[in-house]
């Protein structure tokens, strides 16, 4: 089927495997804290990038899509082990 699409072609819903971990007990507090730190930092930070903490592959994974579905820009840190966060023009809430 394919992803329902908003306005300027953005996706209108989140990635499949960000509803599998909120809908999973274990990751649903990981992505729920996530998505806050996200909209803190495009609301609010005068920051211009946004570190986050080591992590698992599978959180980094889910870091990267989150970062992807508010239009966030997204890389792995130097350690290979955290992802760093910025904005860019087209972010969203």
């Amino acid at each position: 089927m394919p992803a329902v699409v908003g306005p300027h072609n953005l996706p209108a819903i989140p990635d499949e495997k960000l509803i599998e971990a909120l809908e999973s007990p274990r990751d649903r507090l990981f992505v729920l804290k996530l998505e806050q730190d996200f909209i803190d930092f495009i609301k609010d930070s005068r920051e211009n990038e946004l570190s986050l903490p080591n992590c698992n592959t599978f959180y980094r994974m889910l870091a990267h899509r989150l970062a992807d579905y508010y239009l966030l820009g997204h890389v792995v840190d130097n350690t290979m082990t955290g992802v760093k966060i910025t904005r860019t023009p087209y972010c969203r809430m």
